[in-house]
């Protein structure tokens, strides 16, 4: 996995989709690495199945956790949470000082 790549916590992500009104309560189930969410409503199951994959223990990559917290609208939410705990801001990754090399 790239270091500088952001990741997500995934207890933190199933905190927040298990508190969205749209997701059944009791839903959740976990196999392996992949946990899986069942949203409310009257589309094919398909469509409203959350499939969410450890990319390492307890991470998930920050694509996977963007796309489903705009589905669910708590998009904003996240992008504090990754500002808090992972010192990144919207429209970069940062890297802290002491891993980078000044160009001379």
């Amino acid at each position: 996995m790239d270091t500088f790549y952001p990741t997500i916590s995934t207890d933190y992500l199933i905190e927040k989709i298990s508190n969205c009104p749209q997701v059944i309560q009791g839903s959740h189930k976990k196999i392996g690495k992949t946990n899986m969410f069942v949203l409310d409503g009257p589309q094919a199951i398909s469509k409203r199945i959350i499939l969410i994959r450890d990319v390492e223990e307890g991470q998930v990559y920050y694509d996977q956790a963007t796309s489903v917290a705009a589905k669910l609208r708590f998009l904003g939410d996240l992008i504090k949470w990754l500002e808090d705990n992972r010192n990144w801001k919207e429209g970069a990754f940062i890297v802290p000082k002491e891993e980078t090399q000044e160009v001379k």
